[in-house]
């Protein structure tokens, strides 16, 4: 088992395996942008020349999307949950869904967010959707979503990082990350790379810095879903770290430290608690490693939740309205979105490629593709948005395998470009 200890100033007193060398870069960007009470969408943003050419040069760095599920498994022969490939003979009911489902995705991708109304929380719920290929609009300009935000340019008038103490934070609240580590896991689903640049407080970081920040703040007691999430995907399993109280943590206790909190109550009903436990086996499996122990607990937990998930499902194809607390259908679409949209996309992160085509579960990728088809016009949240197209872009993906349904898109939109 690897041990990385990290000191109180964030800096590695062990560098291999985790830590990369930071360099300090003083840039001038917009991370300066006031806050707002109340933002204009029509507003202009002024950009400083420097920082456009920070969010381009990220944007340089940042490889485009081949799939909407981050980590892909590193040997062929496993899925993405990390069980063994199976090829797929798609049936009938599954083959008349794509064309629907590729409209589907392709028109919401054509709706890019704006930087000037949208906030940090809203635009990464955009981003854990599209990846590396998720725009923004600031003022009258197309930008990279990821590289906006890692640049430390505002949202609705809010930059998402700071420089304290010397060290880089993503800071959490209204307009912010909505929950500790959110940041991170969102850049774990879209497989960012470590060495990706962060910029706060007009110091260059990068991705690895956040990684030690939160594996620093792991606190007992205390919400760690997304500290799973990011920490699973950028460490290896068998780590072992010091956070900032001089406690010992590994992955083993961070299963053990959500397991002993509730799923029914918690965050989005507990599917996120629940995706957690997921993302974490899912590497575990693909590092060919034993499932024992926390481990076993955690798999064992989680079938558990989706033999019961399915057993609450709606006639229609919905998950219900009232999460794992009980079946029921209450009749508002906005509802059965925001909960169906949560329990597909993590029901996408644990049934292996033997389980993608389980009529439950089509009945449910069915259900949501219909309500976002339909009603194209509707003010959808962006939370429940979010979740509901990134569960029918890992469907679309890990079924018909031929890519991202909005590339030929983005293709044809820079071959546009590239013309005029």
């Amino acid at each position: 088992m690897r041990d990385v200890k990290i000191q109180r100033d964030g800096s590695p007193t062990t560098q291999k395996g985790v830590a990369s060398e930071q360099k300090d870069e003083v840039v001038n960007h917009s991370s300066d942008l006031a806050d707002a009470d109340t933002i204009n969408e029509d507003a202009s943003m002024q950009e400083d020349p420097a920082s456009e050419d920070l969010v381009h040069q990220s944007e340089r760095d940042l490889a485009p999307s081949e799939s909407p599920l981050a980590i892909e498994a590193t040997q062929p022969r496993l899925d993405y949950t990390g069980y063994p490939r199976v090829p797929l003979e798609l049936s009938g009911s599954v083959l008349q869904m794509q064309r629907a489902m590729n409209q589907c995705l392709k028109y919401y991708y054509g709706k890019p967010e704006s930087a000037n109304i949208r906030s940090n929380w809203g635009m990464l719920h955009s981003i854990m959707v599209w990846g590396a290929d998720t725009p923004i609009i600031a003022g009258k300009e197309k930008y990279n979503a990821i590289a906006w935000i890692a640049g430390n340019n505002a949202c609705a008038g809010k930059p998402l990082l700071i420089k304290q103490n010397g060290r880089m934070v993503a800071t959490t609240g209204v307009g912010l990350q909505g929950h500790q580590a959110q940041f991170l896991a969102v850049l774990a689903l879209c497989d960012v790379p470590l060495d990706y640049p962060l910029y706060a407080g007009g110091t260059r970081y990068t991705v690895d810095d956040l990684v030690k920040e939160e594996m620093l703040a792991c606190r007992s007691g205390e919400e760690l879903t997304f500290s799973l999430i990011g920490l699973a995907h950028y460490l290896d399993t068998e780590t072992r770290w010091t956070n900032e109280q001089g406690e010992t943590w590994d992955m083993p206790r961070l299963l053990r430290e959500e397991m002993s909190q509730p799923i029914v109550g918690s965050a989005c009903g507990g599917t996120h608690r629940l995706m957690g436990f997921a993302h974490a086996l899912r590497k575990r499996r693909m590092e060919g490693r034993e499932i024992s122990g926390q481990w076993k607990r955690a798999e064992i937990y989680t079938d558990d939740f989706v033999q019961y998930a399915f057993r609450l499902q709606n006639r229609d194809g919905s998950m219900s309205t009232d999460w794992f607390e009980g079946r029921e259908d209450n009749g508002s679409m906005d509802r059965k979105v925001q909960t169906t949209g949560h329990m597909v996309e993590w029901l996408l992160t644990v049934l292996p490629d033997t389980e993608l085509q389980d009529p439950r579960l089509v009945n449910a990728v069915r259900y949501l593709t219909n309500a976002m088809n339909q009603n194209r016009q509707q003010k959808w949240k962006i939370g429940p948005k979010g979740h509901a197209l990134r569960a029918l872009a890992m469907f679309y993906d890990r079924v018909y395998q031929e890519g991202p349904a909005w590339q030929s898109l983005v293709i044809a939109t820079q071959d546009g470009a590239d013309r005029r």
